[in-house]
Protein backbone atom coordinates (compact mmCIF):
# COMPACT_ATOMS: atom_id res chain seq x y z
CA UNK A 1 0.00 0.00 0.00
CA UNK A 2 1.51 3.32 -1.08
CA UNK A 3 1.20 6.37 1.07
CA UNK A 4 0.71 9.74 -0.53
CA UNK A 5 3.32 12.31 0.37
CA UNK A 6 1.96 15.81 0.84
CA UNK A 7 4.55 18.52 0.51
CA UNK A 8 4.68 21.34 3.01
CA UNK A 9 3.43 24.00 0.60
CA UNK A 10 0.46 21.87 -0.41
CA UNK A 11 -0.32 21.14 3.25
CA UNK A 12 -0.17 24.83 4.16
CA UNK A 13 -2.41 25.73 1.21
CA UNK A 14 -4.97 23.16 2.33
CA UNK A 15 -4.83 24.44 5.91
CA UNK A 16 -5.25 28.05 4.79
CA UNK A 17 -8.40 27.01 2.95
CA UNK A 18 -9.83 25.03 5.87
CA UNK A 19 -12.33 26.51 8.26
CA UNK A 20 -12.64 25.27 11.81
CA UNK A 21 -15.75 26.10 13.78
CA UNK A 22 -15.13 27.81 17.13
CA UNK A 23 -17.04 25.04 18.92
CA UNK A 24 -14.76 22.39 17.41
CA UNK A 25 -11.65 24.37 18.32
CA UNK A 26 -12.90 24.77 21.90
CA UNK A 27 -13.50 21.02 22.16
CA UNK A 28 -10.01 20.34 20.86
CA UNK A 29 -8.48 22.73 23.38
CA UNK A 30 -10.50 21.21 26.24
CA UNK A 31 -9.46 17.72 25.19
CA UNK A 32 -5.81 18.76 25.31
CA UNK A 33 -6.16 20.36 28.75
CA UNK A 34 -7.91 17.29 30.20
CA UNK A 35 -5.59 14.76 28.53
CA UNK A 36 -2.46 16.55 29.73
CA UNK A 37 -3.80 17.03 33.26
CA UNK A 38 -4.22 20.81 33.35
CA UNK A 39 -7.16 20.72 35.74
CA UNK A 40 -7.27 24.37 36.75
CA UNK A 41 -6.86 25.54 33.18
CA UNK A 42 -9.67 23.16 32.12
CA UNK A 43 -11.95 24.57 34.83
CA UNK A 44 -11.25 28.15 33.79
CA UNK A 45 -11.65 27.30 30.11
CA UNK A 46 -14.99 25.62 30.88
CA UNK A 47 -16.21 28.76 32.66
CA UNK A 48 -15.02 31.09 29.91
CA UNK A 49 -16.02 29.06 26.85
CA UNK A 50 -18.92 26.97 28.14
CA UNK A 51 -17.17 23.86 26.81
CA UNK A 52 -17.74 20.80 28.99
CA UNK A 53 -14.64 18.74 29.77
CA UNK A 54 -16.24 15.37 29.00
CA UNK A 55 -14.46 13.86 32.00
CA UNK A 56 -14.67 14.22 35.76
CA UNK A 57 -12.05 16.85 36.53
CA UNK A 58 -11.84 15.58 40.12
CA UNK A 59 -10.35 12.30 38.85
CA UNK A 60 -7.71 13.82 36.58
CA UNK A 61 -5.00 13.95 39.26
CA UNK A 62 -5.48 10.24 39.91
CA UNK A 63 -5.43 9.48 36.18
CA UNK A 64 -2.22 11.45 35.79
CA UNK A 65 -0.66 9.45 38.65
CA UNK A 66 -1.51 6.25 36.75
CA UNK A 67 0.04 7.66 33.59
CA UNK A 68 3.19 8.69 35.45
CA UNK A 69 3.53 5.25 37.06
CA UNK A 70 3.32 3.62 33.63
CA UNK A 71 5.86 6.05 32.17
CA UNK A 72 8.24 5.28 35.03
CA UNK A 73 7.82 1.56 34.42
CA UNK A 74 6.08 0.93 37.74
CA UNK A 75 3.32 -1.24 36.30
CA UNK A 76 2.34 -2.71 39.67
CA UNK A 77 1.71 0.76 41.11
CA UNK A 78 -0.23 1.72 37.98
CA UNK A 79 -2.44 -1.37 38.30
CA UNK A 80 -3.05 -0.65 42.00
CA UNK A 81 -4.03 2.92 41.17
CA UNK A 82 -6.39 1.81 38.38
CA UNK A 83 -8.01 -0.69 40.73
CA UNK A 84 -8.45 2.06 43.33
CA UNK A 85 -10.18 4.23 40.72
CA UNK A 86 -12.41 1.45 39.41
CA UNK A 87 -12.67 -1.38 41.96
CA UNK A 88 -14.68 -3.92 39.96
Amino acid sequence: MMRKVVRRGEWEARMDGATVRKDDMNKLIMNYLVTEGYVEAARKFEMESGTEPGADLACIAERMAVKQAVQLGDVEDAIDRVNDLNPE
